[in-house]
């Protein structure tokens, strides 16, 4: 089960800042928007009666969001494949689109850096010359906050939300070429179940395959017991399990990041 103290969720936790902060520009409360999300998807189970099996995980130790998450990722599994092939392109276009990211990330955080030198040049100039010479002080110790001071009448978002978006989308598109080298899964629909299951387990400490199976069900909109997913584990998990533990794993973090924010 996760350790809500643990530092092992320090990329997550950054990712999730960086979320929030490009949608606290927008007016939007991440937080508060992803579990309402949650709890629609949560009430949408009503028509299969099974809105009880996702309370009874949560109850059990799982995320409300990371399971809604989980859900989501079973139902898109049905149209996934083509849809994102055709938008993110080719493996061509990818490293493309990824290398420009990378590079406009680096452009901007230079320009900021420079910003920051010519404000601290600015502000040691004004000073009496005995008092120009402040024992080796940079931008960094000082940990200049641009973003806390952005003026909201400003054009455009702050340079370091900007650079943390342009790399987070890179991370994104490079997520797409490591998915199917990495998962061993034969289809999206195998790949989403493993993801819910092993989520399930990590959260937990066990399989819950009756809620597990019923929730599946909800997802794909047909028949799908504890048997079935029972028989469906005992072929699949353990050989995806060696390759994709990660993506559970990120499911973990967001469920801990948001239950620590909540």
């Amino acid at each position: 089960m996760a350790d809500q103290d643990s530092d092992e969720f320090q990329e997550i936790r950054e990712l999730w800042d960086v979320l929030s902060s490009i949608s606290a520009s927008n007016g939007i409360d991440m937080l508060q928007f992803v579990h309402a999300v949650a709890r629609l998807k949560r009430d949408s189970l009503s028509q299969w009666a099974s809105e009880r099996d996702f309370d009874e995980l949560c109850n059990a130790g799982c995320g409300e969001v990371s399971l809604a998450i989980a859900l989501w990722a079973i139902k898109a599994s049905q149209r996934w494949g083509t849809t994102w092939r055709t938008a993110v392109g080719s493996k061509r276009d990818r490293n493309q689109a990824i290398g420009a990211l990378q590079k406009a990330a680096a452009v901007l955080e230079e320009l900021q850096e420079s910003l920051i030198a010519a404000v601290m040049e600015d502000v040691k100039m004004s000073l009496r010359e005995d008092l120009r010479k402040p024992p080796d002080i940079d931008a960094k110790s000082l940990s200049l906050d641009l973003e806390a001071h952005w003026p909201r009448t400003a054009p455009g978002p702050p340079p370091t939300t900007v650079i943390r978006a342009l790399r987070l989308y890179s991370r994104i598109l490079r997520l797409f070429d490591i998915l199917p080298e990495e998962t061993q899964a034969h289809s999206p629909e195998t790949f989403s179940k493993y993801l819910i299951s092993a989520y399930v387990k990590r959260a937990t400490g066990d399989f819950h395959d009756v809620e597990v199976s019923a929730l599946i069900g909800s997802a794909l909109g047909t028949m799908y017991d504890e048997t079935a997913h029972r028989m469906w584990r005992s072929r699949n998990y353990e050989q995806i399990e060696k390759t994709s533990s990660s993506l559970a794993e990120f499911l973990v973090g967001i469920g801990v990041e948001t239950a620590q924010k909540a």
